[in-house]
């Protein structure tokens, strides 16, 4: 089981969070307190060059064979 934040943006997505039958809300949180502004750097993001891609493609069928 997880604790998340989650910021609703409208009456109806809160409606639906509120009526989930997965999701238990545990309580409000204050204004105070915000999440993190920062973002995740992309880094890692991008396409990989063909011959990789297909490189792990096959290590990944062997690997899921033994």
């Amino acid at each position: 089981m997880a604790l998340l934040l989650i910021e609703t943006l409208d009456a109806e997505a809160q409606k639906l969070v509120y009526n989930s039958p997965h999701i238990r809300v545990v309580g409000e949180v204050s204004g105070a307190i915000m999440p993190p502004k920062s973002r995740v750097k992309r880094q890692w993001a991008g396409m990989l060059p063909q011959n990789v891609a297909e490189r792990m493609t096959r290590e990944t069928d062997q690997m899921r064979d033994e």
